[in-house]
């Protein structure tokens, strides 16, 4: 059967129209805890919808490990979890880039993933993912009151850092380029250059 160019783009709206696989937080947590979903399904939970992820291009890849040598220094005051899994809100599972963790007393990260009140910064590095860590996981991020969230535009070469959450977004959003040093706010003792992340 041959299907007309009009047709087939008929398809393709009614496939995006098919409902999704709502799933809570909970049973989101299991499917992880029983091995039935791990690192390389490469999903989230975002609103209740599991999600799959854009895959990492050597580009994206590069930028993390920058990303992980700049923070290193913190690792005498605070944890990093790098492209590991954050609970942030009922239907709200994310696994960021990279997120700058409070350490806390025990082995408490052992029976539970990072909250919202253990995250002062969150970095998402976003190539192909621009527009969902921009417009979906922003507000997101924002609501759960994350102090600071940093996207690294990698196309544009841009450190877009947002302070100041609220339940409907941040009200400071800064865009830094080149040279200019951009400390984190939320954390002491960081300070980059957009371009050392992008050498």
């Amino acid at each position: 059967m041959i299907v007309k160019a009009d047709q087939a783009e008929r398809a393709v709206i009614d496939l995006e129209a098919m409902p999704h696989w709502r799933c809570s937080s909970e049973r989101y947590l299991e499917l992880i805890a029983s091995g039935t979903l791990g690192p390389s399904d490469k999903v989230e939970l975002i609103n209740g919808i599991i999600t799959a992820m854009s895959p990492a291009g050597p580009e994206h890849s590069n930028v993390v490990m920058r990303l992980t040598r700049f923070f290193a220094p913190l690792l005498d005051r605070y944890d990093l979890l790098v492209q590991g899994t954050v609970n942030l809100a009922s239907g709200q599972i994310f696994d960021p880039d990279l997120a700058v963790v409070q350490r806390r007393d025990g082995d408490i990260y052992k029976h539970r993933h990072p909250g919202p009140d253990d995250i002062p910064l969150v970095i998402e590095a976003a190539l192909s993912s621009m527009k969902r860590d921009a417009q979906v996981k922003m507000p997101i991020y924002a609501a759960a009151g994350i102090p600071e969230y940093w996207i690294v535009d990698i196309e544009n070469k841009t450190l877009i850092v947002h302070r100041d959450p609220t339940d409907n977004g941040y009200g400071l959003i800064q865009k830094f380029t080149g040279e200019t040093p951009v400390s984190a706010a939320s954390v002491d003792g960081l300070t980059l250059t957009p371009a050392s992340i992008f050498a």
